[in-house]
C-alpha cells in the first residue's frame, strides 16, 4: 500500500523515525540520469524566503570507488544538475519530499586513507541568471516602453535557456519606460527590475520551476506544523522583539509623471494591532523608488513594505528535530508559555535542514500580524 501524507504526519509525531535521503543526477534538460542514496554521508539544505537565490546546499558522498571524481563522462560535471530529496522510511516504505534542483558549484575530492569522500557545494538555479554560474548578457538588452511585463518575463526566461515552463502570474501592467541593460549585466537584473515594479517575487521553487508572481498572503495560509513544548520535535526557541525597528506607517514615493509625483501611504490603524499608531505613536518608513510609476503600484508597495516591517520586528529562532515538510514561506504555530508564545502564527523566513538526522533543524520565523 502506498504511503500518504497522513502516514508521514503520524511518523513525525512518534519518538522513533528512520530519516532517509536520495539525490538524482540530472542532465542539463533535467532528465534523470542516476539515483544515489547509499553513498550519502552528510548534507545540509538552506532555504530563504527572498527574491532571487532561495536555496543552497552541500553534500558529502562516499567516494571509495572514485565514482564522484569530476569528469565530463562521469556523474559530476558542468552540464549536470542535482535534485535532493529528504524523507522517512515508514514501515519499510520510503516517503520523500523534493528539496530543490541545484547547480554544481564546487566539488572537492578528499583522499585520506580510509576516508575517501566527495564534498559538493550546490547553488540555486537562479545562479544561471545572476552571473554566478551563467546569465551575463552578451549584447545590449532592450525592453521597449509599453511592453507587457508578463510577456517580457517570459521572453527573458526563454532567452536564458530555462528548460521548464515558467509559472508567471497574469498581469496587464506594462513597462513605463524603455529598460536598457548593457553587456555583462545579467538576466537576473532584468527580472528583478520587473518584479520590483510590481512589488512581486521572482524565484525557483523546490521542483525547479521559475516563478514570477505576487507575494502570497500568509494570513490565508494554513499552518504546516504546530510546535509546542508537549510535542517531540520542538527543541526550544529564542523570542526576539526589535522595538527600535518597528514601523507602523509607510509612504512610497515613485516616479515623477508629468510633473506629479506618484505617491501612496498606508498606516497601521487596526484596532486589534499592538503596533497601531494611536497606541505607540507614528513610526514612519519612507521609500523612494523610481520604478514605481502609478499610484496603484505605489499602494501595493506601501502595503507590502508595511506588512514586512511589522512582522519582521518580532521573530523566533527555533530548534527542531528535522521535518521535511517545512519550507521557506510556510506558516507554523508555536506554543511555549515560557517564551510568551500561545499558538502564535509565524512565517518561516529561513530553514537550515540537515540530511539523515545529522543535527537539528534551525528555523528563523517572523510573527504574522493583521494590520487591517
Amino acid at each position: 500500500m502506498s504511503l500518504t501524507l497522513q502516514d508521514y504526519y503520524d511518523a513525525i509525531r512518534s519518538n522513533t523515525r528512520h530519516p532517509i535521503a536520495k539525490i538524482e543526477i540530472l542532465d542539463k534538460n533535467e532528465n534523470v540520469l542516476d539515483e544515489i542514496s547509499e553513498d550519502i554521508i552528510d548534507g545540509h539544505i538552506v532555504m530563504n524566503l527572498k527574491n532571487g537565490v532561495r536555496r543552497s546546499a552541500s553534500l558529502t558522498l562516499k567516494n571509495n570507488n572514485g565514482n564522484f571524481i569530476p569528469s565530463y563522462r562521469g556523474k559530476l560535471w558542468l552540464d549536470k544538475r542535482i535534485r535532493i530529496y529528504s524523507g522517512l522510511n515508514i514501515n519499510g516504505e520510503d516517503f520523500f519530499f523534493s528539496k530543490g534542483i541545484f547547480l554544481i558549484s564546487e566539488p572537492q575530492i578528499n583522499s585520506n586513507f580510509s576516508d575517501n569522500s566527495c564534498e559538493i557545494t550546490l547553488t540555486d538555479k537562479f545562479s544561471l541568471l545572476n552571473g554566478e554560474i551563467a546569465g551575463d548578457l552578451k549584447n545590449t538588452y532592450i525592453i521597449p516602453v509599453g511592453t507587457n511585463i508578463e510577456d517580457a518575463v517570459r521572453s527573458i526566461f526563454q532567452l536564458a535557456g530555462e528548460v521548464k515552463t515558467p509559472i508567471i502570474h497574469p498581469t496587464s501592467e506594462t513597462t513605463p519606460y524603455t529598460i536598457i541593460k548593457q553587456p555583462s549585466d545579467t538576466y537576473a537584473s532584468l527580472l528583478l527590475d520587473l518584479a520590483n515594479m510590481l512589488s512581486w517575487v521572482v524565484y525557483y521553487d523546490k521542483n525547479g520551476y521559475p516563478h514570477f508572481e505576487p507575494p502570497v498572503d500568509e494570513n490565508n495560509k494554513n499552518s504546516v506544523w504546530d510546535y509546542s513544548v508537549n510535542e517531540v520535535n520542538y527543541l526550544g526557541s529564542s523570542h526576539r522583539y526589535k522595538f527600535n525597528k518597528v514601523k507602523n506607517s509607510c509612504t512610497v514615493i515613485g516616479d515623477n509623471i508629468n510633473g506629479s509625483l506618484v505617491r501612496a501611504e498606508v498606516q497601521d490603524n487596526y484596532i486589534f494591532s499592538p503596533t497601531r499608531i494611536d497606541l505607540i505613536g507614528e513610526r514612519q518608513l519612507v521609500i523612494t523608488d523610481d520604478l514605481i510609476y502609478n499610484n496603484n503600484l505605489a499602494l501595493q508597495r506601501a502595503e507590502y513594505e508595511l506588512k514586512n516591517n511589522i512582522i519582521l520586528q518580532e521573530s523566533v529562532e527555533l530548534q527542531s528535530i528535522p521535518l521535511d515538510i517545512i519550507n521557506e514561506g510556510d506558516v507554523i504555530t508555536i506554543e511555549d508559555s515560557k517564551n510568551g508564545l500561545n499558538r502564535d502564527r509565524f512565517l518561516v523566513k529561513s530553514v537550515n535542514l540537515p540530511l539523515l538526522l545529522n543535527g537539528n533543524m534551525s528555523l528563523e520565523c517572523w510573527k504574522i500580524r493583521l494590520i487591517s
